[in-house]
């Protein structure tokens, strides 16, 4: 068993630290071999899926939720006031399912890059680091190319063009959509960034890592059919 020490990435709501270690197991951590493919799992290796969930809407109801009752469901005042956006970039340890987390101002390379930085610096010595990234521009532009290329440790794996679903993180970003964001109410925007990072601190209080279960057999049915449609 390895552990990683505990990051100063979530931040709860009180400006406490958030942290903890990460158990990882060496000989089940999943990875894909040079090139994309699937192969053997990489030895003393943390694997991490990492993006970035961006413009998430700081909304509060001019009215409040009035509770369900019998036969009635919730109901929900439709207008709002609009107190700005807020932009998380999150990085998820693929085999243990935590998540860490970080309020961004600016989605650019160079926030990327500071991110990656502290995570670099929060990793035991020695241990491989292997990221699925998907082709956004802040994780393809030479800056970053660059930042890699001088930590030899780092091993990129993209995302086909077009298939960032794939990418797990975004598998926790749909439960921070349904869990936080869509029936939440904001006062500011620092109200937003405090729940959503409180939420992640929570998360991985009882996190389990994601079973990859889809044989991808519908899309070589619909591969060659577009291809005999083609012909």
């Amino acid at each position: 068993m390895v552990s990683r020490k505990g990051g100063p990435v979530n931040r709860p709501g009180n400006g406490a630290v958030y942290g903890r270690k990460l158990q990882i197991p060496f000989n089940r951590v999943p990875g894909c071999a040079p090139g994309g493919h699937r192969g053997s799992p990489p030895e003393r290796a943390l694997v991490l899926s990492v993006d970035e969930k961006t413009s998430i809407q700081a909304k509060e109801r001019r009215h409040p939720d009035r509770a369900p009752g019998p036969g009635r469901p919730r109901r929900r005042e439709f207008e709002y006031v609009r107190h700005g956006t807020a932009s998380l970039l999150a990085a998820m340890d693929v085999h243990s399912g935590t998540v860490l987390a970080r309020p961004i101002e600016r989605n650019n390379s160079a926030t990327f890059c500071a991110f990656l930085e502290a995570i670099e610096k929060d990793v035991e010595p020695g241990l491989a680091i292997h990221v699925i990234l998907d082709n956004g521009s802040s994780h393809v532009s030479k800056e970053t190319k660059k930042w890699f290329a001088e930590h030899p440790r780092w091993v990129v794996h993209y995302t086909p063009v077009h298939a960032s679903w794939v990418n797990q993180i975004e598998l926790f970003f749909s439960i921070l959509q349904r869990k936080v964001i869509r029936k939440g109410n904001f006062t500011s925007r620092e109200d937003l960034i405090a729940k959503l990072i409180v939420f992640v601190s929570d998360y991985d209080q009882t996190a389990k890592p994601f079973a990859w279960t889809y044989s991808g057999d519908p899309l070589k049915v619909a591969c060659q059919a577009g291809l005999h449609a083609w012909n």
